[in-house]
C-alpha cells in the first residue's frame, strides 16, 4: 500500500520530503553540541547562514517547479500552438497563391503590351528603313551621276595633261635637232 501512495505523490513532493528530512537531521546534529567540539560564534553564524541559504534555495526551486506546466497542460499548450501554426501556414499558402495569380495576370498583361509595342516599333522601324533606303538610293544616284561627270572631266584633264607633257617632253629634243640641223647647215655653208 505504501507503493500505491508513493505513485500518487509527485516527484516534487518526494524532493520536498527528502529536503525536509535532511534539514531536520542537519538541524538536530547542529543543536547537539558535544563537549569535545569547539564551536566559535563565526562558525555557528556560517553554519546557520549556509543552512538558511540551502533552505531558501530549496523553497525557490519548489516554487519554480510548482509554476511549471504539467504534462497535460503542456500537451494542451502545444496542441493550441500547432493549431495556430497550421492556421497561419494555411493563410500564408493562400496569400502566396493569390499573389502568384496576381503576378501571372500582371505578367500576361505586360506580355501583351510588350508584344503590341514591339509590333508598333517594328512597323515604325520598317517604315523608317524604307524611307532611309529611298533617300539613300536617291543620294546614291546623285553621287553616281556626280562621280561619273567628275570622272569624265578628270579623264579629259588627264588627256590634256598627257598631251601637254608629251609636247613639253619632245619640245627640247625637237629644238635640239633643229639647232643641230641649222648649225650643221651654217657650218657647211
Amino acid at each position: 500500500m505504501s507503493s500505491a501512495s508513493e505513485k500518487n505523490s509527485s516527484p516534487m513532493d518526494e524532493l520536498l520530503a527528502m529536503q525536509q528530512s535532511a534539514l531536520q537531521a542537519n538541524l538536530s546534529k547542529a543543536s547537539n553540541i558535544q563537549k569535545s567540539v569547539t564551536l566559535t560564534e563565526a562558525n555557528w553564524i556560517g553554519l546557520t547562514r549556509a543552512m538558511e541559504l540551502t533552505g531558501n534555495s530549496i523553497l525557490k526551486a519548489q516554487e519554480t517547479l510548482e509554476r511549471l506546466p504539467t504534462a497535460q497542460e503542456m500537451e494542451t499548450l502545444l496542441a493550441g500552438q500547432a493549431g495556430n501554426l497550421t492556421a497561419a501556414h494555411t493563410e500564408a499558402v493562400q496569400q502566396i497563391q493569390q499573389t502568384v495569380q496576381e503576378l501571372l495576370e500582371t505578367s500576361t498583361e505586360n506580355l501583351r503590351w510588350m508584344q503590341k509595342a514591339m509590333q508598333e516599333t517594328r512597323a515604325a522601324s520598317q517604315w523608317e528603313s524604307e524611307k532611309l533606303l529611298k533617300e539613300f538610293q536617291s543620294q546614291a544616284g546623285k553621287i553616281s551621276e556626280t562621280y561619273s561627270s567628275r570622272l569624265s572631266r578628270a579623264e579629259d584633264t588627264l588627256r590634256e595633261a598627257a598631251r601637254s607633257i608629251g609636247w613639253k617632253m619632245y619640245a627640247p629634243t625637237i629644238i635640239l635637232v633643229l639647232w643641230e640641223l641649222v648649225r650643221h647647215l651654217w657650218l657647211r655653208g
